[in-house]
């Protein structure tokens, strides 16, 4: 025992003996109060001066000591007494009030069985904690909870005063007006406490604890979303949702996450409908087509690696997949959908199975175990045979690959065939397996006019039997057909349908693909004259839209046959499979696309300088920047968040597909709201581009760039080549070539490296000056071959601006008509360029007519689509070299072409016509001339893979343009909208009214103006749209479509309608609003909630002048009696709550304007939700001056700081946090006494200790120096500013 321990054990043990004399003398002596009490003062200063005496390191250590020996005390006054002196010791500041308390709750004979050290101890403990900072005393409050979960459950009187004891400390910590600490940290410490302790709360402090996590309510209510439980997304690709951290679920549990792998119940006391399992959610993402990646995001779900090959069940995935089934069995007994919906969604549910099951993701025994137990409980029968199809689909392509054991309980579900009679079977003498035999070694027919589907179903009986299932194969791949200028392929033309296809299970399907994938790279690595026969080919294509073929199809595609062909240096095939990309792929995941992008420029630096075939990887590369650079940019914008390096090169080597790039780029930041996103991926692309193509961009078009483009490309400033110098070059090269008097000189010179790319505008002076347009000399072709495709783009690009020069000479006359002559000459006579580049009339018109005439955009659903195709090129032949002047047809068949299945001028000119559109758009003086072009050439818009893609994302960019000229932006969308009328069914996209009124080609009605009718109906069809159990709209097969289900279509077309429509934007913003605000009578109660996740769909892919409508509304909220002149005897907690506003009776506007709100900010872009800080300082803060008003906007807002704080906009956080406290102290300001400060603190604590911390530190000093004491006193622990007295 050392020194220290000896003197506190000697002053214990004289005052022991002390009490002993006194105890022993009791009837001997006389009490005397004021000797009692010296006694007690001197031995205090003896303890005190012991405790004066030790070095503050053996401080610590003498007074847990002191306390430890006193717990060993039997004797409660005595300890009472010698506590006592611990407390003067605190008193006099020789020890401090934490070490005290943490000495007492560290004694190890504190517990309840010992009062006599218990209640002294606590009582001890509330004396001095008010002493204690605020970290200290949270400490303190744990171990009180510690203590208390060590309370029986069953009191009897003995213990109650040690109940009360431990309670006093507890209702003293948890007294607002004391300020121990920030009741936040209490409430964190309650909520993380339970309920797995389930001793915790001890049903004593129950009242205790109820009413302090009742007083949090009002601020968990201020930053929780309205309606979160019934927000659903649009299932996309890769749209907004796949992004979004708002939307994840935590995996074990299905309740929502807040931060990180935190759910909401550990944080504040939410509503409960918050901190519950959302089930549902996951459902609808499972009927939804094409939301296996959406679902791998919100789950947080990691496919298999090396690594970690087995990700591990995931149980609540599992059970859902389950009941969705349970769900389409029970759609099936009540016979209410349409057929061909509910195949559907069968369908899809097979496609998870499969996608679940091969990632491992879910077990399939345990699938089919709850799934019989299921049906047999509910007696379900009516859908079993889409079942047991749904079923087979993984059993076919399993059942050889695990044990038989898993699939025993399939036999479970034959109870569902219940029939007392037989099924009827072929009357055959044979059995059962010897007639399936026969039948295939038999001669069949795979006609779609009138298929038996005998083919399919002994497909499906012996695909694991190679030998019985080669016959199908044959069938695909004999004799051969011509297909261009020298070239032929195997027969049949016409394609297995899309009927058989799907008849086929996914093995038998797997085993077609492998065969037809196996057959392809044979023919190319023989370097076959013969290519693929046009039916594999489109049997190919057909069956790379499944998506549970995925592995071997479109990523065995991606990944091994197109690399395969390409390294086989087979150029034929090659083209042949960029050529399926380009015009057959459909819904292929963003990031094949993108490996194929990268692919694309790496095959241009080393394919041949064969012009048709580098056409084709420049159109194959300008295809994939128009449609896929919004899903780069969202991946990319995100792991840079998340310090992920994005490693897709998007630039090359080609100044036209460059210029794509910064297009497409310039209309995603502003389409998506990206503009705060992916700054140093977005410098890294446009670095790239300057400096391996610099160009300069008109005024008319960077105009409409986002900011943080124009910044950058400002950055790069690009010299354009002046008009009179390049006139100068191209006379000076004119004349060289004219003093040239050998070919081999001037091919020397003219192909030589560093030469001015001017060769283009020598071969149409050369034309030009003719007299029959003829006069091109021969030397010039041989000049054309060895500069060779690639090289030949930059004398185009000289040539066009050239024509520019020569066009503007005069206004028309003879030069102008002779130019004309000239340009077609090279296009259509000489074949020196081709019609993708140059838009030119008459020739093409010709072509476009016929093609528009003769062909329909569903191939699927055609057997002859080839036929009539090659009927085309035959009338109009295409030619990708110049013709010889000496022998024309001698020269084209000396350079055959490569074949051709699916392209033509017309289907290649269509992006390029995408791109002339918004270049005329910019461009106000021609829209004469672009209405012209509409006239020609529109009809092509029926064969344009994304029409309503284009519409809006053309309507979005340039919004502000077509705002002015309603005209054109009717013509714009009823152009296209006539050239989609014959392939389409009726209301198809646009609703009846505007169709009939508005955007037809005949008896427009000029005074048309929608409606409150007709915006109701137009949500209305949103809502339809989104659940995947109805249908608003035709029928159609979405894995041809445009998009991927009819959520993503309805909310496309709604939105490009709601842009057309002629009246301002805000009106239509304001409208959309009103719809739930006007219409609540006509709107079920139950269905209101997906009423209003429609329009916030709606309103957050409308460009932002749209949401100036919801503004409006919100300031006239704010200006409203009902905010400035509250009469409601309820708190505006309760009258905001939008589950109450019914059952409480009151004015239901203030919460479903809020619902409203939280809607559209919740499926909100990232920019569009920064603007929050825009509209928030610069329209609503002026506004407020009363109290509820200013709860209104907290409750606005609240709910999308964690989103800002997830996704890492922090400064607009920051900012936006600085602007709450303003509008606090504007508040407190204006109004003499504040009914719901505590509220208020509470919000700005948890600000502080979930997202901003110390950042706003300064400001939130300047602000808290100007409240009244009680708010400074409350918000002490945020800063450290002196308390005003009142």
């Amino acid at each position: 025992m050392g020194a220290v321990e000896n003197r506190i054990s000697q002053f214990l043990a004289d005052q022991i003996s002390l009490d002993a004399v006194e105890v022993g003398f009791n009837f001997f002596l006389t009490h005397r109060a004021d000797l009692n009490k010296a006694n007690q003062e001197n031995a205090a200063a003896e303890f005190i001066n012991i405790l004066e005496k030790e070095t503050p390191a053996l401080l610590d250590t003498t007074v847990k000591y002191y306390v430890a020996q006193v717990g060993l005390l039997n004797s409660q006054r005595k300890i009472t007494l010698l506590l006592n002196y611990l407390l003067e010791a605190v008193n006099k500041h020789v020890v401090t009030a934490r070490l005290a308390c943490d000495s007492v709750l560290s004694c190890e004979n504190l517990n309840y069985e010992n009062p006599a050290l218990w209640n002294p101890a606590f009582k001890l403990i509330r004396q001095v904690v008010g002493g204690v900072d605020y970290k200290g005393v949270r400490e303190i409050m744990k171990n009180c909870i510690e203590k208390a979960q060590n309370l029986p459950a069953d009191l009897d009187l003995s213990i109650r005063p040690q109940v009360a004891a431990l309670t006093s400390v507890l209702e003293y910590i948890f007294d607002r007006n004391a300020a121990l600490l920030p009741g936040y940290f209490i409430v964190n410490e309650i909520l993380k406490s339970y309920p797995e302790t389930s001793s915790w709360p001890h049903w004593t402090l129950v009242p205790l604890v109820a009413k302090f996590l009742d007083s949090f309510r009002p601020a968990a209510a201020i930053v929780s979303c309205t309606n979160l439980p019934r927000l659903i997304p649009i299932v996309e690709y890769m749209g907004r949702a796949n992004v979004m951290s708002s939307w994840k679920l935590e995996p074990t549990s299905l309740k929502f996450l807040l931060k990180g792998i935190t759910t909401y119940d550990r944080i504040l006391p939410y509503n409960k409908d918050l901190v519950k399992p959302q089930p549902h959610f996951l459902r609808y993402l499972l009927t939804q087509m094409y939301s296996k990646d959406l679902i791998n995001h919100v789950l947080s779900l990691k496919k298999p690696t090396k690594e970690v090959p087995t990700p591990g069940i995931c149980f609540p995935l599992q059970r859902q997949l389950v009941i969705s089934l349970l769900e389409l069995m029970r759609m099936a007994e009540q016979e209410v959908q349409q057929a061909a919906l509910l195949n559907d969604l069968f369908m899809n549910q097979a496609t998870d199975l499969i996608f679940f099951v091969l990632y491992q993701y879910i077990s399939f025994p345990t699938i089919i175990t709850e799934l019989s137990e299921g049906i047999q409980a509910e007696g379900l029968s009516k859908g079993r045979d889409k079942l047991m199809w749904v079923l087979l689909q993984f059993i076919s392509g399993s059942i050889q690959k695990n044990p038989f054991s898993d699939f025993m309980g399939v036999l479970k579900l034959y109870r569902m065939y219940d029939e007392t009679e037989p099924l009827p079977v072929p009357d055959i003498q044979e059995t059962t397996k010897e007639y399936l035999e026969t039948a295939a070694r038999a001669p069949c027919s795979l006609e779609p006019v009138s298929p038996t589907f005998l083919v399919p179903l002994l497909c499906n009986t012996f695909s694991t039997t190679t030998d019985l299932f080669q016959f199908i194969n044959a069938h695909i791949s004999m004799f051969e057909m011509y297909l261009g200028v020298d070239v032929s392929a195997g027969l049949p033309i016409q394609p297995l349908a899309m009927q058989i296809l799907d008849s086929l299970s996914v093995h038998s399907k797997m085993s077609l693909l492998h065969h037809i994938v196996t057959h392809i790279l044979k023919l190319a690595g023989a370097k076959s004259v013969t290519c693929i026969s046009p039916g594999m080919v489109e049997t190919y294509t057909r069956l790379l839209v499944y998506s549970e073929l995925e592995s071997l199809g479109i990523k065995g595609f991606m990944s091994q046959l197109l690399p395969k062909v390409f390294g086989l240096q087979a150029w034929s095939f090659l083209y042949t499979l960029l050529e399926i990309f380009s015009y057959r792929v459909h819904h292929v995941q963003a990031h094949y696309r993108l490996n194929l992008l990268t692919s694309l420029h790496s095959m241009s630096n080393h394919a041949p300088n064969q012009a048709q075939l580098n056409l084709m990887l420049e159109s194959s590369a300008l295809r994939l920047d128009i449609k896929y650079i919004a899903a780069l940019y969202l991946t990319c914008a995100s792991t840079e968040r998340s310090n992920s390096k994005p490693v897709y090169p998007l630039h090359g080597e080609s100044e036209e597909l460059n210029r794509m790039v910064i297009l497409t780029l310039a209309r995603t930041i502003h389409i998506g709201g990206l503009e705060s996103n992916g700054s140093s991926w977005l410098r890294e692309v446009v670095g790239g581009i300057m400096q391996s193509t610099p160009h300069s961009w008109p005024s008319h078009t960077q105009k409409y760039f986002p900011q943080p483009l124009i910044e950058l490309m400002n950055e790069y400033p690009s010299m354009k080549e002046q008009s009179a110098q390049l006139k100068k070059n191209v006379d000076e090269d004119w004349s060289y070539w004219n003093s040239l008097s050998g070919d081999t000189d001037k091919i020397n010179h003219f192909t030589q490296q560093g030469v001015t790319p001017t060769f283009l505008c020598l071969i149409w002076k050369m034309i030009f000056e003719s007299e029959d347009s003829t006069g091109i000399a021969p030397v010039a072709y041989k000049v054309l071959e060895r500069i060779g495709a690639k090289q030949l783009t930059a004398h185009l690009r000289t040539f066009c601006d050239y024509l520019v020069i020569e066009f503007s000479k005069s206004a028309g006359g003879g030069h102008v008509t002779k130019s004309i002559d000239a340009t077609n000459a090279m296009i259509w006579k000489h074949n020196i360029i081709t019609l993708d580049s140059l838009l030119k009339p008459n020739e093409f018109r010709l072509r476009v007519n016929e093609f528009c005439r003769a062909m329909n955009p569903d191939h699927h659903l055609q057997q002859d689509w080839h036929e009539k195709h090659m009927e085309f090129h035959n009338k109009f032949p295409e030619k990708f070299s110049p013709d010889s002047p000496d022998s024309p047809d001698i020269e084209a068949k000396r350079t055959p072409s490569l074949p051709i299945y699916y392209g033509n001028v017309c289907l290649r000119f269509i992006p390029v016509f995408d791109v002339v559109v918004h270049r005329f758009i910019e461009l106000v003086p021609v829209q004469k001339s672009l209405e012209t072009m509409f006239g020609h050439l529109g009809c092509l818009y029926k064969f344009h893979d994304k029409p309503i893609t284009y519409l809006y994302n053309t309507l979005h960019y340039y919004e502000i343009s077509l705002r002015s000229r309603p005209l054109l932006r009717r013509l714009i969308v009823s152009l296209i909208d006539q050239a989609l009328k014959d392939v389409r069914p009726t209301n198809w996209a646009f609703t009846p009214d505007i169709c009939e009124s508005y955007i037809t080609m005949e008896n427009i009605d000029e005074s048309w103006t929608p409606g409150t009718d007709y915006f109701y109906n137009i949500v209305g069809r949103m809502v339809g749209a989104v659940d995947s159990t109805v249908l608003v709209f035709p029928h159609m097969d979405w894995r041809f479509n445009e998009f991927p289900n009819e959520g993503t279509h309805g909310m496309y077309v709604t939105c490009v309608e709601l842009m057309v429509l002629p009246i301002e934007p805000h009106i239509v913003g304001e409208k959309l609003v009103d719809v739930i605000m006007q219409n609540q009578s006509h709107i079920p109660v139950e269905k209101l909630p997906d009423w209003i996740n429609a329009v916030g769909i709606l309103l957050s892919n409308l460009p932002h002048v749209y949401w100036i409508g919801l503004h409006n509304r919100i300031e006239q909220m704010l200006r409203s009696d009902l905010l400035t002149n509250w009469s409601s005897d309820l708190t505006p907690t309760q009258v905001f709550d939008f589950n109450s506003a019914q059952s409480l009776n009151t004015n239901t506007s203030l919460p479903h304007l809020l619902a409203v709100v939280h809607s559209t900010w919740h499926h909100a872009g990232f920019n569009q939700l920064c603007g929050i800080l825009e509209l928030v300082k610069d329209r609503l803060i002026p506004i407020i001056t009363t109290e509820e008003q200013m709860l209104y906007l907290l409750h606005m807002v609240g709910p999308f700081l964690q989103r800002l704080h997830t996704d890492r906009f922090m400064r607009v956080l920051f900012d936006l946090t600085i602007q709450l406290y303003e509008v606090i102290l504007r508040v407190d300001n204006s109004v003499h006494h504040l009914k719901y400060m505590d509220a208020v603190c509470d919000l700005l604590y948890h600000i502080k200790y979930q997202f901003t911390g110390d950042s706003v530190k300064a400001d939130a000093e300047r602000i808290l120096k100007q409240l009244r004491p009680a708010l400074q006193l409350r918000l002490r622990f945020i800063a450290q500013v002196p308390i005003k007295t009142e």
